[in-house]
This record gives C-alpha cells, structure tokens and sequence, in this order.
C-alpha cells in the first residue's frame, strides 16, 4: 500500500508540472492583514535565540484547530512545500486560505523560506501556529511502525511540523534555506530535548515521498541529521 500510494504522489507530482498547476500561494497586503491579531510579532529575544516572524493562522477547523498539546511534542516533522519557488510567508497565507475548507486540511508550525533578511545568514522564519498547539502536518488513513511508536493518536499530536521551500521541482534545498533550518531545529532540540533521533520525514510516517529531495537522496537526509547532532553535541 506504501508503495502504490508513493507512485500516485510522483504521479500527481508529475502532473501538476506538465500543467502548471501549483497550489495557490497569495501575498496579503499589511493593510488587509487581520486588525486583531495580537500573535503578529518578530522574534523576541528571550524566548527565541532566533530571528522568526509570528504570524499565527486564525483559528479553524481546517489548519489551525486550537487544540492544545496535553504535553511537549517528541519528534519534528520535516516538509516540503508543493510550490516551487513559493516564499514562507505565501506558504504561510496558503494555509490561510484553508480556513474555509475549499482545500482541505493542513498546515504546520514553521515554514523556512529562500532568502534572508536584516543582514542574516540564513532563510527567512515564519511561525504559523504556536508550539503549544497541533498543526495538521501529517493527517493518512494508514501510518507507518515508525508513526504508530509515536502513539495512539495522529503523529501530529506529538510533533513539531516544519514546511521547506525550495526552487524548483527537484526539492533540492539552497544552503540558505538549509542554514535556517538548522538553526529553528537547533533551537527546537534544546528547548525539547530532542536529537536527529527524534526527526522524521513526512515519508517517514505516511510514506508520502515528502520532503522529495530527502526522499530521493536519502543520503542527504542522512548528512543534515548528523550535521544537527553534531552541532547539538551527540555522539554519533
């Protein structure tokens, strides 16, 4: 089933580049940006040794359900973004377009954009959800040994969720978008005690190809989980 369902993902895939067709990534104007959004901040020093823009989704049933965690998550989840070339903060405000329902469910916590700001060496970061809450990051009918050892619910109940964008249809990640992913899940490990142990690919719990590259070259997978321990202090 793993496998049928990995050769529709390449196909949809496959189809949606012969067309063109790309999900639907918008640019909200700050004017017409929520009037009463008090989450919208840039990072705050004392509880983020990182640069990260807060704009969180507006609660619904459809990508931000407000459902608190009943404990600090165990896993990340690493994505990638279905658009090429979409920024985080378009793939931030297409999980905003869900709020209706027209497409489904979805979202995550973070998403790791393509180009830097303010001087930084690494991509830009826009948080969508608080940490304390679910994001629906990996919702199947059928999970993975590896997702079920996370527990009885959905992994999302137990994970961090983490969208990456990238250029083209390769998936390949730029070393700017790399350099802030590793510095959110950095951040992320010691604020939960995690290591590369505890990182999964959305194939990892589903078996959807997702984030592709890291699927198709698992070897770089591989390279950024020992690059984080690393860093981390873990022996390896």
């Amino acid at each position: 089933m793993t496998i049928i369902k990995s050769i529709f993902e390449y196909f949809r895939l496959y189809v949606y580049k012969l067309v063109g067709r790309v999900p639907r990534y918008e640019e909200i104007a700050p004017d017409k940006r929520r009037k009463d959004s008090p989450d919208q901040r840039v990072r705050s020093t004392e509880d983020d040794p990182i640069y990260i823009y807060k704009d969180f989704l507006t609660i619904n049933p459809y990508s931000r359900p407000g459902i608190t965690r009943k404990q600090p998550p165990t896993g990340i989840e690493f994505h990638w973004v279905e658009g090429p070339g979409a920024t985080a903060m378009q793939t931030r405000n297409w999980f905003e377009s869900r709020k209706g329902g027209k497409y489904s469910y979805g979202s995550s916590h973070f998403n790791v954009g393509l180009k830097a700001s303010g001087g930084r060496k690494y991509a830009e970061i826009v948080q969508n959800i608080p940490e304390k809450e679910i994001a629906y990051s990996s919702g199947a009918k059928n999970y993975t040994e590896a997702a079920r050892k996370l527990g009885r619910r959905a992994p999302y109940f137990y994970t961090i969720s983490i969208e990456i964008c990238h250029k083209d249809w390769s998936g390949k990640f730029t070393e700017l978008t790399l350099a802030g992913l590793e510095e959110l899940t950095i951040m992320l490990c010691k604020r939960y005690n995690l290591s590369a142990k505890d990182f999964f690919r959305h194939y990892d719990l589903t078996g959807k190809p997702c984030p592709k590259y890291w699927v198709d070259f698992p070897k770089e997978w591989s390279k950024f989980r020992d690059r984080i321990d690393k860093k981390l202090g873990v022996l390896l």
